[in-house]
């Protein structure tokens, strides 16, 4: 709280003077101040006839005859947009959008089967044939079976001909 220095009719502060002349005031007392009163006082209407809105057509028809909603209809059918009808330009637009979406799911599907074809052609050259692998794996068991009878046969010969002596 601010004293107000004394022999002084005014207060000032952040801009603001009040002035205390002709207040009678005493130690203690306590001022309010309320920067927002009056504000509205000097605020008045600028339209001051219902007729001056927009929601009524100028012809002075009337609350209800419908002039300003015919006035709004008679858009969809001006020339608006590039020389065409608010119904023209979303019918181009609408067409243009499934053109555009056709174009690009017929792209991918043609990507699609460029993949596939890619992918088949890398696994035939270098994929896992599991029947090719199956047949190689019988082949080496053969092999095997067959080294070990040769293996079998060398030792017994070997153990003939040592007992020869």
């Amino acid at each position: 709280m601010k004293q107000v220095p004394a022999g002084s009719a005014t207060l000032e502060f952040d801009g603001i003077e009040i002035d205390l002349s002709g207040v009678t005031a005493s130690a203690g007392d306590s001022f309010s101040f309320n920067p927002m009163a009056g504000a509205a006082e000097g605020i008045g209407r600028a339209i001051n006839s219902a007729q001056d809105f927009a929601a009524a057509d100028a012809s002075g028809g009337g609350v209800g005859n419908n002039l300003n909603l015919e006035e709004m209809l008679k858009i969809q059918n001006e020339k608006l947009i590039g020389g065409s009808t608010l119904t023209e330009a979303y019918s181009s637009l609408v067409g243009t959008i499934g053109s555009n979406a056709r174009a690009v799911k017929s792209g991918i599907s043609s990507a699609e089967i460029d993949l596939q074809t890619k992918y088949d052609a890398k696994q035939a050259l270098s994929g896992v044939d599991m029947n090719e692998e199956t047949v190689n794996m019988q082949m080496f068991i053969q092999y095997y079976q067959a080294n070990a009878q040769i293996l079998q046969t060398a030792t017994t010969m070997f153990d003939s001909l040592l007992s020869i002596k």
